[in-house]
């Protein structure tokens, strides 16, 4: 059974946290666990009952994982209740891109006519939104092997120098953190995208 308000079990909480320090340790990186405690109680009982030694409280956890890469960090976060983030910092980049989902509105507006900005693979078109300042970077950026990888991501965002990944590569997607070999390929692949860049 889930913990209260955790994407996971107690044991997959332990093999999540164990895979990571394991992730931290190969890629020579710092791996740092907060927790952070939740009261579930409704605010009205929580303010009556606020010196209550029996109240209902749960702790929930969050990771981050630092790895040297090119002289900065590529920083993954992720935590019970959030799926990992990867992040770069790149300064002094103009190009700015955000790679999201295509909704079923998108694919309504398509269908009258809407222009979108597509790299001609048709899988990848059809499953992404494109959005950048400059569309020959991106689609030099978006080779065969980064739209193949990203073919089989689930996405939230993937975002560069935009508002809110201003000077920094930001990946926000679901990864299975469960095993350690499709963790390292994430990774790789991250890193060959900031090479790209």
């Amino acid at each position: 059974m889930k913990r209260e308000s955790s994407r996971f079990t107690i044991d997959e909480l332990n093999q999540v946290i164990l895979n990571w320090e394991l992730i931290s340790k190969e890629f020579n990186g710092k791996l740092k666990i907060t927790k952070t405690t939740v009261d579930n109680r409704p605010l009205a009982y929580q303010a009556i009952n606020s010196e209550n030694i029996d109240r209902i409280e749960s702790v929930l956890y969050r990771l981050e994982i630092d790895i040297p890469f090119k002289g900065k960090f590529l920083r993954i976060t992720t935590s019970e209740t959030k799926t990992p983030t990867f992040e770069y910092v790149i300064h002094n980049s103009d190009f700015s891109f955000t790679i999201s989902n295509e909704d079923y509105f998108e694919r309504f507006l398509k269908l009258f006519g809407s222009n979108e900005l597509q790299v001609g693979d048709f899988d990848f078109d059809k499953k992404y939104l494109l959005d950048t300042n400059n569309k020959s970077k991106l689609q030099s950026f978006l080779d065969i092997k980064i739209r193949d990888w990203l073919k089989e991501q689930s996405i939230c965002f993937f975002d560069l120098n935009t508002p809110k990944s201003k000077n920094k590569l930001s990946l926000y997607f679901t990864i299975n953190e469960f095993s350690l070999r499709k963790i390292r390929k994430q990774i790789e692949m991250f890193k060959y995208c900031i090479e790209r860049i």
